[in-house]
């Protein structure tokens, strides 16, 4: 339930996303006149090299110029990031073997697929480059190819899964600041806002419209709200693709992480009434709070339990496959109590979608100290936020929204088509952090409050504005121009910012953002995996439309359309569906692990199915290096993982990996 990514980590459609999200202006940096910061810099600063290109050095990185390769380098060597231009080379083919020689001397990595991603930053055409790697690959390596009027400058990003995941914010930094030589950054700052007029709100309808079609959106609801006023409420396309009723303003989806706004609201109203201060340690006011490491818990306040700057890691793997709809909100705390940090505290931007948990949780208890866990966050929700707002239909209970008009989650089949999922995500584990289920005719209202800044329409204040507005904080640097602050991040489009969240979950997609200059509010929902692709570009288009900056946003959404074909393509030419007889042969009939759980194999209408006790999904059979076997979970809007097939004592084993993390089935 990820903020620029999907869900989970291993869904490809995500990363695809998180690849092509692009901010829009550099964030306030340091000059330096020559790339020459061999020592770690102290923030962030902008440098020109010796062609003109021009690019952000991360807070802590060093640069270096060895050969005329710029060298960026995080502290450890993991990540880098080698720039070089090549000014004489013939074409892009002669282009990355040059600058590969250079960077990467003899042991330079094959190249795979190229691909065509919009111009942006003064480049006159940019393309990504795919290396070719083993599913055990240690070290990805990456390219992004750049030209400019001198020729191409191309910067290759190699880093660890755990580097990568660590210095995401830092990466997308450096990506996203190379700029071609002369370029200079549109600024919408001093521009007179448009209002939302029919005009205006035919042509987002429209661009939605158009977006649904090329990425297989079956269905998706929007609304806007302009100085106070709801001008817009609309459903778009169906619920469900097998019974296609039309989707409305009142259509339920499942929000996924554009809960954790919510959640920080409820801790900013305790605020308000006293209960709780932001800078109070959590063991104070929930003294069953452990972290994995002593020092750190010592350090946790109520505010850093929803900044993403603890150095905590991810781990969702261990609630999407280890819990389920029964699971008990105290498994959140258990597994905080066992993971430690990655990073320094405050070092870098580290989504924790556990961490956000326990914040609502915490806050539960605080109001509701004689009620479990989850009733208690549930309760304090629906008295401190959801009925104050009118966000009648909002909800927790997944019973409940079944009773409702409620969309249903789609994927995509093996051949790329849109499908239908075969269950929904009741993660009640981590509930503040992702389980909310909403309609755009509650969402707006919620947009409402954040552009009254605590006051309702109807003149009554709700929240302070100092508590609502700390939540948007300058917090952890996500991206150019983009920071993190508590369940709500900022993005500044050239001088204008931009309060915002995205949602991400087993085929669903949001986007929830508000202009407060311009008094312009926004939500779409989505039913399908797909709508990563048009959440941020409508954000994109709304600032197109209101502030008449360049167009970007539909070009956005046809590549991310065309690279998630080619991946569909590319997927399905390197894999086996059904697995073959001997790999499924090899396959025990159940697999334990000591921290996700157990996986039940079975075999049926010539398929194999992996069942994880919440849902089960079909798989397909992945050939690697060296014979290394592999299976990956096929279903539409399932999850997504893969499994390396290997051997442990004599005993059949499944490994997965995220980010920073390696578990261990071991069949029975």
């Amino acid at each position: 339930m990820s903020q620029h990514k999907s869900t989970y980590a291993l869904r490809p459609r995500a990363l695809l996303r998180a690849g092509l999200a692009q901010a829009a202006v550099c964030a306030l940096l340091l000059a330096a006149p020559a790339p020459t910061l061999a020592t770690p810099v102290a923030a962030d600063t902008v440098t020109r090299a010796p062609s003109g290109v021009q690019f952000v050095v991360p807070k802590g990185w060093e640069l270096n110029d060895q050969n005329g390769v710029l060298r960026l380098s995080a502290p450890g060597e993991d990540p880098f990031v080698a720039i070089v231009t090549i000014a004489d080379a013939s074409g892009l083919d002669a282009t990355v073997v040059k600058a590969e020689q250079a960077v990467f001397g003899d042991r330079a990595p094959t190249p795979g697929q190229t691909s065509a991603i919009p111009p942006e930053n003064g480049w006159t055409a940019r393309r990504s480059i795919a290396f070719a790697s083993g599913t055990n690959a240690n070290r990805v390596v990456s390219g992004l190819a750049l030209k400019g009027e001198g020729g191409w400058t191309v910067a290759f990003t190699s880093a660890s899964s755990a580097g990568a995941e660590k210095w995401f914010g830092a990466l997308r930094l450096v990506s996203e600041s190379l700029q071609a030589p002369g370029y200079v950054v549109e600024t919408l700052a001093g521009r007179t806002p448009h209002r939302l007029g029919p005009e205006q709100i035919e042509a987002l309808r429209s661009f939605l419209k158009t977006g649904m079609a090329q990425l297989g959106i079956p269905g998706a609801a929007f609304a806007l709200v302009d100085h106070g006023k709801v001008v817009a409420e609309d459903g778009l396309g169906v619920k469900d693709l097998r019974y296609p009723a039309p989707v409305t303003g009142n259509t339920m989806f499942q929000i996924a992480s554009n809960t954790k706004g919510m959640t920080t609201l409820l801790l900013s109203k305790l605020v308000d009434e006293g209960r709780i201060t932001w800078n109070e340690p959590v063991t104070e006011i929930y003294p069953d709070f452990r972290l994995g490491s002593a020092e750190t818990t010592s350090k946790v306040e109520v505010r850093h339990l929803v900044c993403a700057c603890t150095g905590m890691p991810r781990k969702d793997l261990d609630w999407v496959l280890g819990t389920d709809q029964r699971s008990d909100p105290a498994v959140t705390f258990r597994l905080l109590a066992t993971t430690e940090p990655t990073s320094q505290f405050g070092q870098v931007f580290q989504y924790s979608n556990t961490m956000a948990a326990a914040a609502g949780f915490v806050a539960g208890h605080v109001l509701h100290p004689d009620l479990p866990l989850g009733k208690a966050y549930d309760l304090a929700m629906q008295e401190k936020i959801f009925d104050p707002i009118g966000m009648t239909q909002t909800t927790f209970d997944f019973d409940r929204v079944l009773t409702m008009d409620h969309a249903w989650p789609h994927g995509f089949d093996r051949s790329g088509k849109p499908a239908t999922g075969t269950y929904i995500g009741d993660y009640k584990a981590i509930g503040p952090a992702g389980a909310a289920w909403s309609s755009v005719h509650d969402m707006i209202k919620y947009a409402q409050i954040e552009l009254g800044q605590g006051r309702a329409p109807d003149g009554r204040v709700l929240f302070s504005q100092a508590n609502l507005l700390a939540r948007r904080r300058h917090g952890m640097l996500m991206g150019k121009g983009e920071y993190y602050g508590m369940g709500l991040a900022t993005k500044d489009y050239g001088g204008v910012e931009v309060v915002h969240h995205s949602g991400g979950s087993a085929g669903f997609a949001s986007k929830f953002a508000v202009i407060p200059e311009a008094q312009i509010g926004m939500v779409l929902l989505t039913n399908s995996e797909g709508g990563g692709g048009l959440i941020d570009a409508f954000e994109r288009r709304v600032i197109e439309i209101v502030y008449d900056a360049k167009p970007r946003a539909a070009a956005d959404v046809a590549e991310f359309a065309r690279r998630a074909a080619a991946m569909t393509t590319a997927a399905t030419a390197g894999s086996k569906y059904p697995p073959s007889e001997a790999a499924a042969n090899a396959l025990a009939a159940h697999y334990t692990s000591p921290d996700l759980g157990k996986i039940d194999v079975r075999r049926g209408g010539g398929q194999v199915f992996f069942n994880f006790g919440m849902f089960e999904s079909r798989v397909a059979e992945i050939d690697g290096p060296e014979g290394m076997v592999s299976f990956a979970c096929t279903d539409p809007a399932s999850f997504h993982g893969t499994f390396v097939a290997g051997t442990k004592d004599g005993h059949p084993t499944l490994t997965i990996r995220d980010g920073q993390h390696e578990y261990v089935y071991v069949g029975q």
